[in-house]
C-alpha cells in the first residue's frame, strides 16, 4: 500500500506546452530519503520529457549509506519510449514502429522498492544488483539482462512466517530464467535443529508482455 511510502519532495516542476493533441511535457522531481515500510531506499532525482510522441529522460536513486566508490544505487535511462501523451484523438498510446530503448542499472538497490509490486509478502528487506535493457519497438519489445538479490528477508501474509532468500535470475526476450533461488526459514522459526530449505530453478514465458 502507498501509505507505507515516506519521503520529502524537495522540488517539483511540470511544464506543459503545445496542443491538446500534441503536448510538450517537461517534468522534474527531486525527493529526499525515500523509504518504504521503514526501509530506506535513497534520494530520488528524475527528469522526463515528452515531445513529438516520444518520451526521454532519466531517474536515479542515490543512497549515502553505500560504503563504496559510488552511492548511485539505481540509474534508469529512457533513451526512447514512443508514448503518445495526447489528451485528444489518440489512436495508439504506444506508437507502432518507433524504437524503444530503456536501460536500467541497479547497485545494491534496497528491495523495499519492489515490495509494492510483490503479492502476498511484506516487510521485504535485502539488496539487488541488476542490469536490464528493454529494446525493440512498441510492437515487439524484448528484455535482456540479469539480476541478483542477496541478504533478502520477507514475511508471508498468509502464514506470518519470515524467510530469508538469495538468488539470481536473467531475462532473455520474453523469457524469465530462474538460475538459482534458495529460500530458508529464519533461525527463530526452526521446528527442529535442521533449517527448512527450498531450491528453485526454471523459466517463465511471457506472452504479449
Amino acid at each position: 500500500p502507498l501509505y507505507f511510502l515516506n519521503g520529502t519532495i524537495t522540488s517539483a516542476a511540470v511544464k506543459i506546452n503545445g496542443t491538446w493533441k500534441e503536448p510538450d511535457v517537461d517534468v522534474k522531481v527531486e525527493a529526499r530519503e525515500i523509504a518504504y515500510n521503514e526501509a530506506l531506499i535513497g534520494d530520488l532525482k528524475a527528469e522526463i520529457k515528452h515531445h513529438n510522441r516520444m518520451v526521454t529522460g532519466f531517474a536515479t536513486i542515490d543512497n549515502d549509506e553505500l560504503a563504496q566508490d559510488t552511492t548511485r544505487t539505481l540509474d534508469v535511462r529512457i533513451n526512447s519510449l514512443p508514448l503518445d501523451m495526447g489528451l485528444t484523438d489518440v489512436k495508439e498510446r504506444l506508437v507502432s514502429g518507433k524504437p524503444v530503448d530503456i536501460q536500467l542499472v541497479a547497485n545494491k538497490l534496497s528491495l523495499a522498492a519492489a515490495e509494492p509490486f510483490l503479492p502476498a509478502v511484506e516487510r521485504v528487506r535485502g539488496k539487488a544488483d541488476a542490469k536490464v535493457s528493454l529494446m525493440g519497438t512498441a510492437d515487439k519489445m524484448e528484455f535482456t539482462g540479469n539480476a541478483r538479490f542477496f541478504k533478502t528477508s520477507f514475511r508471508t501474509q498468509a502464514t506470518n512466517v519470515y524467510y530469508v532468500a538469495d538468488g539470481a535470475v536473467s531475462l532473455q526476450g520474453e523469457k524469465l530464467i530462474i538460475d538459482t533461488v534458495v529460500i530458508r526459514n529464519v533461525p527463530r522459526d526452526y521446528r527442529s535443529r535442521v533449517a527448512g530449505v527450498a531450491y528453485a530453478s526454471g523459466s517463465l514465458q511471457f506472452d504479449g508482455l
